[in-house]
């Protein structure tokens, strides 16, 4: 993946580090660690339907490794409903993270999606450089 990424039009920035806490960086000592994150909607002038959001499992030579999120949302200018891919913010195998305020980095191994009632978060399989 790039170092940025088109939502709605709008442009992103891939995050090039990764808060950790301290039981998931010892995680790390036995090479890998799976940590989920909360799914954060990043346009602010539409309101997502969250509990209606589904898994695209990507893997297309248009859209990359994937997965995505399909979330349909309603723009706050409109009554009409649209449905828009989340990327990963951080990225896709084999992309390479700094852990946040150490020299630490790590590689993203996979990335998939589980969802808790309306929330979602991206699921992600880091492993120690």
């Amino acid at each position: 993946m790039g170092t940025h990424y088109l939502i709605a039009g709008k442009k992103f920035h891939r995050k090039n580090t990764i808060k950790l806490s301290s039981q998931e960086r010892n995680s790390l000592n036995s090479g890998t660690v799976l940590i989920l994150k909360k799914v954060e909607w990043p346009l602010i002038d539409s309101t997502p339907l969250m509990e209606h959001a589904y898994v695209d499992p990507g893997c297309t030579e248009i859209w990359g490794k994937g997965s995505y999120l399909k979330i349909p949302n309603v723009p706050h200018d409109t009554d009409k409903t649209l449905v828009n891919r989340i990327f990963c913010p951080w990225g896709y195998p084999p992309d390479k993270l700094r852990v946040a305020w150490h020299k630490t980095y790590v590689e993203i191994e996979k990335v998939t999606l589980v969802q808790s009632y309306a929330v979602w978060y991206w699921q992600l399989t880091l492993s120690s450089l």
